[in-house]
Parts: structure tokens; C-alpha cells; sequence
């Protein structure tokens, strides 16, 4: 096995993985690291969704500054400016990424912030996924973390976020 590695990615979630896919796009060799024994993390049982404020998914009249209001409100001072800005500025190509390899992503209707109150919250700024087959995934899709029960119907059928509401 090798045992130097460009790039070591902890977790197997939705940003773990958008992380090693951006290396080995960019050449780089990656080592994917996960403490539980079925990967996926908290991305696989809770829909995938990320918050990215300011894409370019739908023009639901976002910004780069009402994106800052909200996150230094949320953050009340904890995160240095310079890295929310990062966040903001650079969450857009992310997405735009993840498209030209053939994600998908869509917005909630309605979908609201997690602090809908705080000053500069606005709606539609969760991206989530599209469901897929679990047959394109392959045998691996037995070693995905599953959907909580309350996720399924009869403990079998899984639903996304859409279909509950």
C-alpha cells in the first residue's frame, strides 16, 4: 500500500467527498479516511444538503454581503472574516464543479436558512442533490450509511427532503 499520499481527506460525507474529487481532478493522489465502518457520514442519512449561499443554481436574488451579514451574525465573531469570505467567494465554483461532473443539484422551495431570523437569512441557499439509483451505485451501496428510520416509509422505502414536505 502507499504510504505518502498528496492529499488526506477525513470523512466520507458529502464535503469529504467533494474534496478528494477536486484533488484527483487536479492530479493529486488522495487517501480517504473514516472512522465509522460505513462511509457516507452524516451526508448519506440527512439528504446530502449543503449550504452555499450566493450560487448560481437558481437566481433567487442572494448575495455575496447578505451571505457575510448572516454568517458574522450566526458566528457572532467566532470565524475570522477572511475565511467567511473564502466560504462565500469560493462556494459558487464548488458548485459549479460538482455540475461539470455531472452532480446534480436543486433547491428546496422554500428551504430556509438554519437561522431564519438572523439578520441577511434568505431562502433557497441549501443545495441538495438528486436522488440516484442505488443500482448505479453498485455493491458498495451496501457499505453506505443508511437513511434513519425516520427517513423511511415502513422501515424500507427511503424519501428525500421534497417528498416529506
Amino acid at each position: 500500500m502507499k504510504k505518502s499520499f498528496d492529499v488526506v481527506v477525513a470523512g466520507s460525507g458529502a464535503a469529504g467527498f467533494a474534496a478528494a474529487t477536486r484533488a484527483l481532478s487536479l492530479g493529486m493522489s488522495v487517501l480517504m479516511v473514516e472512522k465509522e465502518h460505513q462511509w457516507g457520514g452524516t451526508s448519506a442519512s440527512s439528504g446530502g444538503g449543503g449550504w452555499i449561499p450566493n450560487h448560481d443554481i437558481a437566481a433567487n436574488g442572494d448575495s455575496r454581503e447578505k451571505a457575510l451579514i448572516y454568517l458574522k451574525a450566526v458566528s457572532q465573531g467566532a470565524v475570522r472574516q477572511e475565511r467567511l469570505e473564502a466560504f462565500v467567494d469560493n462556494g459558487a465554483k464548488m458548485v459549479s464543479f460538482l455540475q461539470e461532473i455531472g452532480v446534480r443539484l436543486h433547491v428546496l422551495d422554500g428551504y430556509p436558512d438554519y437561522f431564519p431570523d438572523a439578520p441577511g437569512a434568505h431562502i433557497g441557499r441549501s443545495l441538495f442533490p438528486y436522488e440516484i439509483d442505488a443500482m448505479d451505485v453498485g455493491d458498495s451501496v451496501h457499505t453506505m450509511r443508511e437513511a434513519p428510520v425516520r427517513g423511511k416509509l415502513f422501515n424500507r422505502y427511503a424519501f428525500g427532503l421534497d417528498e416529506a414536505f
